[in-house]
């Protein structure tokens, strides 16, 4: 029977002769996914903010890509054209 050993129990030393990338290169990468997903949070809210002026007859209810974001950091649907 497989049983996990308790998170306190563990022992955790550090190693970096054995890392395979560089701490830059890591806290780089690290740096460009938060922006990449405040992007991806700012775009998500454009496009609630844009179904929501749509149901209150502010954007036609076809009216293409170019019209189906609004700026997620300023809700101006201006600003995405």
């Amino acid at each position: 029977m497989a049983r996990p050993n308790l998170p306190e129990s563990w022992i955790r030393t550090e190693m970096p002769e054995l890392r395979i990338v560089s701490d830059t290169l890591w806290q780089t990468m690290q740096v460009r996914q938060d922006e990449i997903g405040s992007r991806s949070r700012a775009i998500a809210e454009g496009v609630v903010i844009a179904a929501k002026a749509r149901e209150m007859g502010l954007l036609p209810i076809s009216s293409g890509l170019c019209r189906l974001l609004v700026c997620g950091l300023c809700a101006d649907p201006e600003h995405m054209r």
